[in-house]
């Protein structure tokens, strides 16, 4: 893998988009996941896990001759299925109304900041309480309380959950695995998860989640800020992610700056 050493905030969107793009491939691995990736787009079904995530379409590059057609074709392929779907919008999303051709067929939008930060600027340590410590998944019952603490706050239904452990339990705990796990603790209780995934020449930071009982701490910001200095350790030069409004601040904090947006558009 080509580490990115180019700064510029065309790279660096370039860099949180295509970091995305390679994790969700990750999840062909699922038993009947459908993974397509072509010059026109990347598309994934996964008719076991009717959750939007697990049906999505990426990159796409439609012509305005071909594009009408292209969305019939492709959402009869999940909607025959009854399968709910999410598109992701980026920058060299083509043509560049299809967010808007969505919208007119029933989708909406979820928008979150897409950034990016120069690992050589992350502060060496942040602040929590005094019985935290952080820990990466190293085996099937490590992973097992990663999925737990990753469910908590979202409720996820079994065959979410059980999903995620497929899909991760068979991409391994090798120590230099590009797919990475973490668990927080507060003592001798699992408080906090994250994951890294090292593609498109960058860290990417996923899934990270703290219980409601332990926010506030400083918790998130380690969760994140872990990984990220592993990164660093190992080469890499620059951090994406994806952040939710609840993250944003902690973050910008961090040094994060917002380079683009991050457009998942859903139906159900």
């Amino acid at each position: 893998m080509m580490i990115l050493q180019d700064f510029s905030p065309t790279a660096l969107i370039k860099g949180i988009e295509e970091n995305l793009y390679e994790y969700v491939k990750l999840y062909g691995v699922l038993e009947d996941a459908e993974l397509y990736d072509g010059a026109d787009m990347l598309r994934l079904r996964t008719p076991s896990v009717p959750n939007p995530f697990f049906n999505s379409i990426l990159r796409a590059r439609f012509s305005l001759l071909e594009v009408e057609e292209k969305l019939d074709t492709i959402l009869s392929y999940y909607f025959e299925t009854f399968l709910p779907v999410m598109w992701w919008v980026g920058s060299t999303t083509q043509p560049e109304d299809l967010g808007q051709r969505l919208r007119s067929r029933g989708f909406y939008l979820e928008q979150m900041p897409g950034m990016a930060v120069h690992l050589a600027t992350l502060p060496p340590k942040t602040v929590t309480p005094p019985t935290f410590r952080m820990e990466r998944v190293r085996d099937e019952d490590m992973l097992r309380l990663w999925i737990q603490v990753n469910a908590a706050p979202y409720d996820f239904l079994d065959y979410i959950n059980d999903a995620f452990f497929d899909c991760y339990f068979k991409h391994g705990f090798d120590k230099q695995a590009a797919l990475r796990h973490y668990v927080g603790w507060l003592g001798d209780t699992p408080i906090a998860c994250s994951t890294m995934f090292l593609g498109a020449g960058v860290a990417g930071i996923y899934s990270v989640a703290t219980l409601p009982e332990a926010r506030r701490q400083g918790i998130g910001s380690a969760m994140t800020l872990y990984p990220l200095l592993e990164a660093y350790s190992e080469g890499f030069q620059v951090g994406v992610l994806s952040a939710t409004r609840m993250g944003v601040s902690i973050y910008e904090k961090m040094g994060f700056q917002e380079y683009c947006k991050t457009n998942m558009y859903v139906y159900y």
